[in-house]
């Protein structure tokens, strides 16, 4: 075991030896003496801690100046110069609901369009729901067979939506098919009052219905594409915002793209709700 050597007051030729032990118990007893006297450092000045609620607060302040400098660098991000005027573009909580579940409908529309964003759904005009309301009978012929297929039930389970009112199902044997026989449109159905309320109807030959999604007990967006102009042929993709409380449509259109990349996209969207009712044979067009 190592030994420190001291001279001996006695003179330089002889020495005496401190075990390290006893070192160490110098030093802690050096080091209880500073902490006994309140030193800081050296300077001989008494340590002095924030009460925990000054620390608090200070911690809050820190987060606070935080999150203030991300809203401001979040606010600074320019807008894109094709978004539609913020006055006219989808209510922040459809855009929001929109995330996620529109994306195969916006891809879609990129091929024809070239680019497709939420913001750029432009609104058009608002009007009221047209009052064209029927008797609904699950049991009638063919009914059992939208619900099961077609229909998508709503969020409250006594309200419907069918949005495929162009198609026709037919049960042959064991299959059930499909036959386009009617214009586009869709249907919004009180289950629990039995009726059928027509809320959307697109006649001209080239609208297309592509599906629908809730956002909640009394709302519904429907994704369409239509065409926007004859000569020069254009056309592209639609929202409509269904308001059942409030008894409103309102139309949001997309940038327009020309009869070629119209087409491409209908093919497209046609491949894929084929694809998504694989139980379902679909005749002709």
């Amino acid at each position: 075991m190592s030994r420190h050597e001291i001279p001996d007051s006695r003179g330089p030729s002889r020495s005496r030896s401190v075990h390290p032990r006893a070192r160490a118990g110098v030093a802690l007893g050096l080091v209880a003496a500073c902490l006994a006297a309140g030193c800081a450092g050296g300077t001989g000045r008494p340590v002095t801690q924030a009460p925990p609620e000054a620390t608090a607060r200070a911690a809050m302040s820190s987060a606070e100046a935080r999150h203030d400098s991300l809203a401001a660098a979040l606010a600074a991000v320019p807008e894109f110069p094709d978004a539609a005027p913020l006055e006219m573009r989808l209510p922040a909580d459809v855009a929001d609901a929109l995330k996620g579940s529109a994306e195969p409908w916006l891809f879609a529309w990129r091929v024809g369009v070239g680019t497709l964003r939420v913001d750029q759904l432009a609104r058009t005009w608002t009007r009221p729901l047209p009052a064209d309301r029927e008797v609904f009978d699950g049991n009638a012929d063919g009914e059992d067979l939208r619900l099961t297929f077609l229909d998508l039930p709503g969020p409250n389970g006594t309200t419907a939506l069918d949005p495929y009112g162009e198609w026709t199902l037919v049960q042959q044997g064991e299959f059930v098919h499909a036959r386009r026989l009617a214009p586009p449109s869709v249907a919004y159905i009180d289950l629990a009052n039995h009726e059928r309320r027509r809320v959307l109807v697109l006649s001209d030959r080239w609208a297309r219905m592509d599906g629908a999604l809730w956002l909640d007990a009394d709302r519904f967006v429907v994704f369409a594409g239509e065409r926007f102009e004859a000569n020069p042929w254009s056309g592209g993709p639609v929202l409509y915002v269904v308001d059942v409380r409030r008894q409103t449509v309102t139309r949001y259109a997309g940038p327009a793209a020309d009869y070629e990349g119209f087409t491409t996209v209908a093919h497209d969207l046609d491949r894929i709700f084929r694809k998504r009712f694989t139980a379902i044979v679909f005749d002709g067009a």
